[in-house]
């Protein structure tokens, strides 16, 4: 916790920002190094105040006897004395005692008493308590019992120049932690570089799919957030694709960063499959061998590729060429074209055939 606390000459409090609340009433542990100091010469004082108690239902991390409780006001007494015990003319050393009181028990009312005793030692030249040495005693009756808390609090001034010491450590250490982070944030990313459009390991890969089709949504959101750089190689069109399907996940969780993730990826595998379609038709590989193909497409490149076709009895290995009116045009390995009807191929592969037709373009009206 971090408190800012502004104290007058005499220890009176003049501003706090923050809290630091101990429990039991013991008070806020910012300002009890603090105390009211007297206005002149004088080796004893006494400080009194009325208060006002609340007691709520609302402390179950500290548990005691205000646990279950509904919330009660009641009206009480504060009160502290000071005694200089010693004074060296830098170091003044001034027993206290304390006591809090509320009213006494009624049938459905709790009572609570407050009474202890302490040593503090202010420093005249710093203008600063040096030390706080307290102890309370907390007694609350209810219903004829009474349970007593004993309660210790222990205040040291700590010498600027520990504080220094302290403090350059702790910015040490977190500059240490952030050079840490940038290296390995820097080393993440340039591995991730790397590995952009790269073929994955099997094992990498089998990892990731597992996560993308986990049945629990936080290791699918963890991995697609860890995904940020990731690029598809062909052969590892399935992650892309499962990545799509997660487009439709219900869990917000899964698809903001899928959302993301696609947004990069799309254009990619978009511009993967027209790579494919171009190298196809240039004759440099099959449109079959584009991962990104649809079933559809797969059956046409595999129909346009050098295949069996078959005529009664007859056999012939070659590639489609285009359709010719009634006939289709094939290529055989040799480079020799066959114009052969249409109507003489089996029936498979008249369907073949007819899925590598052209559809007819309609006829402008205007023209």
């Amino acid at each position: 916790m971090t408190n800012e606390v502004v104290v007058g000459r005499r220890g009176d409090i003049r501003k706090l920002t923050g809290q630091s609340q101990l429990p039991y009433l013991i008070g806020d542990l910012s300002i009890l190094p603090f105390e009211a100091l007297p206005k002149g010469e004088q080796k004893e004082w006494e400080v009194g105040t009325g208060i006002s108690v609340t007691e709520e239902d609302d402390s179950p991390f500290f548990g005691g006897p205000f646990l279950g409780n509904t919330t009660v006001k009641t009206g009480g007494s504060e009160s502290a004395t000071y005694k200089i015990v010693k004074d060296d003319g830098k170091l003044v050393t001034i027993a206290t005692t304390y006591k809090l009181v509320s009213p006494a028990a009624k049938k459905d009312d709790q009572a609570i008493e407050i009474n202890g005793t302490g040593t503090f030692i202010f420093d005249r030249e710093l203008g600063i308590t040096e030390s706080h040495k307290m102890k309370r005693s907390v007694a609350v009756t209810e219903n004829g019992s009474t349970v007593t808390i004993p309660m210790t609090v222990n205040y040291t001034r700590m010498p600027l120049e520990d504080y220094q010491s302290q403090e350059k450590e702790r910015q040490e250490r977190i500059a240490k932690a952030q050079k840490d982070h940038a290296e390995r944030t820097a080393k993440a990313n340039a591995a991730a570089r790397a590995a952009e459009g790269k073929k994955l390991g099997p094992e990498k890969k089998k990892q990731i799919l597992a996560d993308l089709n986990s049945s629990q949504w936080p290791n699918i959101a963890r991995r697609l957030r860890g995904m940020g750089r990731f690029v598809p190689h062909p052969d590892d069109f399935d992650i892309a694709m499962r990545v799509k399907e997660l487009q439709t996940h219900k869990v917000v969780g899964v698809y903001m960063p899928v959302r993301q993730l696609w947004l990069k990826l799309d254009p990619i595998v978009e511009a993967s499959k027209k790579n494919m379609s171009v190298a196809t038709t240039s004759g440099e590989t099959s449109a079959g061998d584009n991962p990104f193909a649809t079933v559809e497409e797969k059956t046409v490149a595999a129909a346009r590729g050098l295949r069996e076709w078959t005529s009664g009895e007859f056999k012939v290995e070659a590639r489609f060429v285009k359709f010719d009116g009634t006939k289709i045009v094939l290529k055989r390995k040799d480079g020799k074209e066959l114009s052969v009807p249409i109507s003489l191929l089996s029936a498979a592969d008249q369907k073949v055939a007819e899925s590598l037709r052209e559809p007819a373009k309609a006829k402008n009206p205007f023209e």
